[in-house]
């Protein structure tokens, strides 16, 4: 933890076993990693959201990316104000952090209303941007995303292959939706011989959540997404193999 101020007795314990009380003086002392951390201990504890936007903006004072990530993660669940989320996703984006480069990629994705066709087409082509940060930055959730992009045929032809091949890159790094998927794929032949074993293997692998649930949410999300966008940009992500 950085020491801004000197004579201030700080923990030798890691920061995310320390309670409110010792957040909030480490906070008042001028750690940022403690004032975003003291942050996520007001969301936890249903402490108002001006608090936790206070001390997440004094973090990012002190040059905290991750503040600036989550003071947009703040906007954007709870003052719904997806602009100014945005704002914030990118200052932490343009600093080289995938988490915020891929919420600026779910920005676009979930975006409800474009006020035209050439708005719509400028905001897919940053996300793409993003999305190829992302994934060669090796985050996770970019391959799953990578992946959705190929296994629904967005913005490309449909290509199960090259899906289950990021599916995979995805699962092995812990992305639920991606064990899910898999499962999926290998139990209806979704560009994979049926295989009983593989079906067993990633259910295990999933089984610790309602897989049913987030698939049938996944598969509706993607095939609208799909539906609204199919053809909409020629760019082939499939060029971009890693």
């Amino acid at each position: 933890m950085t020491n801004p101020k000197k004579n201030v007795i700080v923990p030798s314990g890691p920061i995310e076993t320390l309670d409110g009380t010792e957040l909030l003086r480490l906070s008042e002392a001028g750690y940022p990693e403690a004032q975003v951390a003291y942050a996520d201990h007001l969301a936890r504890s249903w402490g108002s959201k001006e608090e936790q936007l206070k001390w997440l903006s004094q973090a990012y004072l002190h040059d905290n990316v991750i503040a600036a990530w989550k003071i947009g993660c703040l906007y954007a669940k709870e003052y719904h104000d997806d602009e100014n989320a945005l704002v914030w996703y990118e200052r932490a984006a343009e600093r080289d952090f995938p988490i915020a480069m891929m919420s600026i990629v779910y920005h676009y994705l979930s975006k409800v209303t474009y006020n035209s066709y050439e708005e719509m087409l400028a905001g897919y082509e940053t996300a793409f941007a993003w999305l190829i940060k992302a994934t060669q930055k090796g985050n996770v959730h970019s391959y799953r995303t990578f992946a959705d992009f190929c296994f629904f045929g967005v913005q490309m032809e449909q290509d199960y292959t090259q899906a289950i091949r990021y599916y995979e890159r995805a699962a092995q790094g812990g992305d639920d939706i991606a064990c899910v998927m898999l499962w999926y794929c290998y139990k209806y032949g979704k560009g994979v011989p049926r295989d009983k074993e593989k079906v067993k293997y990633w259910f295990g692998k999933c089984k610790k959540i309602n897989h049913r649930i987030p698939l049938r949410h996944h598969l509706i999300a993607w095939k609208k997404v799909a539906k609204r966008y199919k053809g909409a940009y020629s760019m082939d992500l499939r060029k971009y193999v890693l």
